[in-house]
């Protein structure tokens, strides 16, 4: 991320913006279809979980982090 959208994030987060999901916003490593954690949402169930910035997200249930469309498992349904 850029100093810009470093800024937008956190202005977003101070001012409680809503999330979908774990609570973290994760960098997509697609090729090894893994997940890189850039920010963990405070309060969230990412941060509860004990998740921190560069945690690598490897699978979730036993599946690969991403699906063979390219999405998140993590995402909320």
């Amino acid at each position: 991320m850029g100093p810009a959208d470093v800024i937008a994030d956190e202005t977003m987060r101070a001012a409680g913006a809503n999330y979908v999901g774990i609570g973290a916003t994760v960098l997509p490593l697609l090729e090894t279809r893994t997940g890189s954690v850039i920010v963990v949402w405070p309060n969230s169930a990412a941060a509860e979980a004990g998740l921190r910035p560069h945690d690598l997200l490897l699978e979730v249930d036993g599946l690969p982090f991403y699906d063979d469309a390219r999405v998140g498992r993590s995402r909320g349904v």
